[in-house]
């Protein structure tokens, strides 16, 4: 009961998930509700992420490379991690 409770909410992200517009909510979405203190380990290779994701890989490649340069995601190797932001107020007393 427990493993098909799991499938369920799995499959209910999924669906969610690929009724989102943009590759980059896509990308957020699966850390958020795959991943552990948004953090995920990909165990797949990036082309088959885009295929679950919905997306052609050009465009996963794409986005994960503006998200690294926005700092908006870490990228070390399978380890995708979204960065904390930095309130507004800690900014303007830096």
């Amino acid at each position: 009961m427990i493993h098909l409770a799991r499938e369920v909410r799995k499959l209910r992200a999924q669906r969610e998930r690929l009724n989102l517009r943009s590759a980059a909510d896509r990308v957020f979405h699966y850390i958020e509700s795959e991943g552990i203190n948004g953090i995920v380990m990909l165990n797949q290779s990036r082309k088959a992420w885009a295929a679950e994701l919905g997306l052609t890989h050009e465009a996963l490649y794409r986005t994960l490379s503006r998200l690294q340069a926005d700092g908006t995601l870490d990228i070390t190797g399978e380890r995708i991690a979204i960065v904390p932001s930095v309130p507004a107020h800690r900014l303007k007393s830096v």
